[in-house]
């Protein structure tokens, strides 16, 4: 068994046959890889073989996660249910949806709130635009034709933030929003500036890289394919056809949380 420094795995154990084959399929569609296990023993040695585990997902009515003790300061999420009591017609619904449930989960709420604060003070503060965002579970139903995307890294964190929108009416009226393409390059880089600000007490200290902007754009062909799976969290401006994702990705450790800080982000200064 070959196990990829450069992929995201999740780990099953003691999962029947058929399931693997489903939760492979499934986890392709996700950008992460599946790894099987027939024991704890066995869960802890490729554990530690793993460079970025998203969780532990063990087939037992309950389970005592100090087992996972080696792991736990790497691993996002450890949890169980016994599939097996389940009836199988149901069982690859069930599976699916208990693991899109942990992977939302994955970004702290101290993240998701800091992300939120960064962007609608920055399109506030930089460029008077009042744009409040709501969490967002679903694709959007509004046109979007337009991408921005920055990223930035430090330490053992990557991170991005993305928007999608639509080129003739998002933000339509406000005088800054003349370039479109150009406004949310600069929002991109200034929002990720006060979220590194913040990390910078965790202490991790990031790098901002250059915006990627794509325009015309197919939201049904997305052109960035990480070789990881970033856990993300997007938000939604539907009074101006908005799609704001931030990506957070950690090796070898959990994400930080960064909850005594995220009221300070209203505050900074823009950079």
């Amino acid at each position: 068994m070959v196990i990829l420094r450069t992929k995201s795995y999740i780990i099953f154990q003691n999962l029947p046959d058929h399931l693997q084959l489903a939760m492979t399929s499934f986890g392709k569609s996700k950008n992460f890889k599946c790894l099987f296990s027939k024991d704890t023993s066995e869960t802890l040695e490729l554990a530690e073989k793993v460079f970025h585990l998203l969780g532990v997902f063990v087939n037992s009515p309950e389970i005592n996660v100090n087992d996972f003790e080696k792991c736990l300061s790497k691993v996002g999420f450890i949890t169980s249910d016994k599939i097996d009591d389940i009836q199988k017609e149901n069982q690859i619904e069930h599976m699916q949806s208990l693991l899109l449930d942990h992977l939302k989960e994955l970004v702290p709420d101290s993240l998701k709130d800091l992300s939120k604060e960064s962007f609608e003070h920055i399109c506030k503060e930089f460029a008077d635009i009042d744009a409040t965002i709501d969490l967002c579970d679903k694709a959007p139903t509004f046109e979007r034709n337009s991408l921005v995307s920055c990223e930035s890294t430090g330490g053992n964190l990557s991170h991005y933030i993305s928007f999608e929108f639509n080129s003739q009416s998002t933000f339509n009226g406000y005088p800054a929003a003349k370039d479109l393409l150009s406004l949310f390059r600069e929002i991109a880089n200034q929002t990720l500036g006060v979220i590194n600000s913040q990390l910078a007490s965790v202490p991790i200290h990031s790098r901002i890289g250059l915006p990627y902007s794509l325009q015309p754009y197919d939201v049904s062909k997305n052109p960035i394919k990480p070789s990881y799976y970033y856990p993300s969290v997007s938000f939604k401006c539907k009074e101006h056809n908005l799609l704001v994702t931030f990506g957070f990705l950690s090796i070898g450790e959990k994400l930080p949380d960064v909850t005594y800080e995220v009221k300070k982000a209203s505050s900074l200064e823009i950079f």
